[in-house]
């Protein structure tokens, strides 16, 4: 599977966003999913996109990827916070 192709499950592919991302190993037991993102409440809405990278051959484990839409970021930020001088 390439770089960047989500986990997937075909016998149930909307279980896709709980497929395992660490693959079952001596070290760890059986495959499972640990994917973490750290983020506050008032971001959630500028979330335009959340991944799973696969890192296959670099890693024993997989690399969440989320991106946010920056404008968006900025003007709740400044409605929240105030616009730094």
């Amino acid at each position: 599977m390439p770089p960047g192709t989500p986990p997937s499950c075909p016998r149930a592919p909307e279980l896709s966003a709980v497929a395992p991302t660490v693959e079952a190993s001596d070290t760890h037991g059986p495959a499972h999913r640990v994917v973490r993102i750290y983020s506050t409440d008032w971001l959630s809405p500028t979330v335009v996109r959340a991944e799973v990278v696969r890192m296959t051959g670099w890693s024993d484990h997989d690399t969440p990827v989320v991106t946010y839409d920056l404008g968006l970021v900025i003007e709740i930020q400044g409605t929240l916070f105030g616009l730094a001088a």
